[in-house]
């Protein structure tokens, strides 16, 4: 995963990123990572997200890449956005 960004707009956040060796299959693995917690991860097919936003909180998320043969990438990819 490269180029994990983050946007507001309003009361919401869309986070984009790149695989840069995307393979049939791939699909991603995301969650919201606060410092005190994380949450669980969720399986996306697309290079993207909306995450809900309240005013003024910085939103974070963790990405990783998992092939069609059920292996995932070892380490995450974070980003936040205010």
């Amino acid at each position: 995963i490269e180029d994990l960004v983050g946007t507001r707009s309003g009361s919401s956040v869309e986070f984009t990123w790149v695989n840069p060796d995307e393979a049939d299959g791939d699909t991603y693995l995301w969650r919201t990572v606060e410092l005190s917690s994380a949450g669980e991860f969720a399986t996306v097919s697309e290079t993207n997200v909306v995450v809900p936003a309240e005013e003024g909180k910085e939103v974070c998320i963790e990405v990783l890449l998992r092939r069609a043969d059920g292996t995932s990438s070892d380490a995450g990819v974070t980003a936040c956005a205010s």
